[in-house]
């Protein structure tokens, strides 16, 4: 008896998991206009840096997120998601499709353009509210040995490209500093001043000041919270 109700048991728990897993499946997480999915980049140059076709989303994610109230989807669970369901092709619709499935109103596609011994990357931010529409586009382009940098400055681009509202002066900060940790410090201390925690945007916006001292709309906000706290 108690070998049977064990394994009626298991059998119940199995099919309460799958059960879950497709009631998730049909029905999706409810976009968030601030969650990012970032897709795995176009490459065009030589074989050997296939790789950085996963390797720039990671990249770009690590980066982006939590700038301000962004927030990016797993990369881990995203790339897995697509080598199941669209393992050959990445384009707005798939785009559109993976950002559904993650709930994230946003998405990014990209190319990594090898010419010589420079790389340009081009970026393209999307949102699927209905259907894909591009909100913001990006390129930078410096030597091969640079991408880390090349990267910020790809963050930064599409930062001040963006028009999102409520960050009415990201795109101003992102093009008076170069420092991308200064940048979303600054940001998050919008998103504190924006939900009345004035103390901690006038703490964000002194971490801002303190990566980069020349960053001159971060000391103005930081004199404004302070004034107000």
């Amino acid at each position: 008896q108690a070998a049977i109700a064990a394994a009626v048991a298991v059998v119940v728990l199995a099919l309460g998991l799958g059960g879950r897993a497709l009631w998730h499946r049909l029905h999706p997480a409810p976009a968030a206009p601030t969650r990012i999915a970032i897709l795995p980049f176009a490459v065009h140059g030589h074989a050997d840096l296939a790789y950085l076709g996963e390797g720039m989303a990671s990249l770009l994610a690590t980066t982006l997120d939590g700038a301000g109230d962004l927030r990016c989807v797993d990369a881990t669970a995203l790339f897995r998601w697509l080598g199941r369901e669209s393992p050959n092709a990445v384009d707005p619709t798939v785009g559109a499709r993976a950002a559904a499935r993650f709930g994230a109103g946003l998405f990014v596609l990209g190319d990594l353009v090898e010419v010589g011994q420079r790389l340009r990357l081009q970026a393209t931010l999307y949102s699927h509210a209905s259907a894909p529409s591009v909100v913001a586009r990006a390129a930078v382009d410096g030597p091969a040995d640079s991408l880390a940098s090349l990267v910020d400055d790809l963050v930064r681009e599409l930062i001040a490209e963006s028009p999102s509202s409520g960050r009415a002066m990201a795109g101003a900060a992102a093009r008076t500093t170069r420092s991308v940790a200064a940048l979303k410090a600054y940001l998050q201390g919008e998103w504190e001043g924006r939900h009345g925690t004035v103390a901690k945007a006038a703490a964000a916006f002194g971490r801002a000041t303190e990566l980069d001292s020349t960053f001159a709309l971060a000391w103005y906000r930081f004199a404004w919270a302070g004034s107000v706290a």
